[in-house]
């Protein structure tokens, strides 16, 4: 904020971002803040995009496009009362955040430092 114009407008946007995102209250930080989270990117929904896209012509009607909302809700609650994996991830996938879940774990007990985590994560 100290190279920012000295303007009302300003100071008002400077206090909504730091109310909004920047305060430990904040429930737009406490609701967007991915930190520990399993999922890190969008990859399941672009998933789930790709296999209803691939169910679908390209310009499905309302029946055409219910009955496919309809079967890809069936396979998942099937899939959850087998207790089966309800997605599928690639063993490579799997290797790599378990990889850097115990990173992770390593720093956060000081077993490793900041720079041998970022080492190891990059």
């Amino acid at each position: 904020m100290a190279e920012c114009l000295n303007t009302e407008d300003a100071t008002t946007f400077n206090d909504y971002f730091i109310k909004t995102w920047l305060d430990d209250n904040s429930d737009y930080a406490n609701t967007y803040n991915c930190y520990k989270e399993h999922h890190r990117t969008n990859s399941s929904v672009e998933a789930w995009n790709a296999r209803i896209a691939k169910k679908l012509k390209k310009k499905p009607n309302i029946l055409q496009f219910l009955v496919a909302i309809k079967r890809d809700m069936n396979e998942f609650w099937r899939r959850v009362v087998m207790d089966g994996p309800i997605s599928r991830k690639k063993i490579e996938t799997i290797r790599m955040n378990t990889m850097i879940a115990d990173t992770v774990r390593e720093f956060e007990s000081r077993e490793i430092s900041i720079g041998h985590c970022i080492e190891k994560l990059k």
